[in-house]
C-alpha cells in the first residue's frame, strides 16, 4: 500500500550554524520510520534528501476499472508543524488534495489554505506524528 504525505517542512531561520536533522513518521506506540534528513544551512536555506527504503511504487490505476480514476483526492496527509524543545513536532491534519490536482494561478506559490486541513483523530491513523531533530 503506498502512503501518499505532503508534509510542509517550515524550519526555522534563526538558525545560526548550520545542522543535520533526521526526519521521523511516528506510531501511536512510538516506533518510528526515517523517512528524510534536512540540512539546514546558514541563513536558513535547507535542504531535504527523502529516504526511499520506506517508500514503494504502486501503478495507481492498478486495482481500478477502466473507467474509474486512481486516485482518491481525499487522500491527503499533512503534518503542521511546533517547535517543542529544539524539535518540530508535526501534527497529522486531514487533507483534500484536489485543491493540488491542477496547477495554481500565476503567483500562487502556496495553494493550500488553513480551509483545506482537517485535524485527524491520531487514533485512527499509523503514523499520525512527525518528529525532525
Amino acid at each position: 500500500m503506498s502512503i501518499r504525505i505532503a508534509a510542509a517542512l517550515l524550519l526555522s531561520a534563526a538558525s545560526a550554524m548550520a545542522e543535520t536533522r533526521q526526519v521521523y513518521l511516528e506510531s501511536q506506540d512510538g516506533t518510528r520510520i526515517n523517512i528524510a534528513t534536512v540540512e539546514l544551512a546558514d541563513g536558513g536555506d535547507y535542504r531535504v534528501d527523502m529516504a526511499t527504503d520506506p517508500f514503494a511504487d504502486h501503478f495507481l490505476s492498478l486495482w481500478k476499472g477502466s473507467t474509474e480514476y486512481g486516485i482518491n483526492m481525499w487522500n491527503g496527509a499533512y503534518y503542521k508543524l511546533g517547535e517543542d524543545d529544539g524539535r518540530l513536532i508535526g501534527t497529522l491534519h486531514e487533507m483534500d488534495m484536489d485543491v493540488l490536482s491542477a496547477p495554481p494561478d500565476a503567483g500562487n506559490l502556496r495553494p493550500l489554505e488553513a480551509k483545506h486541513l482537517h485535524e485527524s483523530d491520531p487514533d485512527g491513523h499509523w503514523l499520525p506524528r512527525m518528529v525532525i531533530e
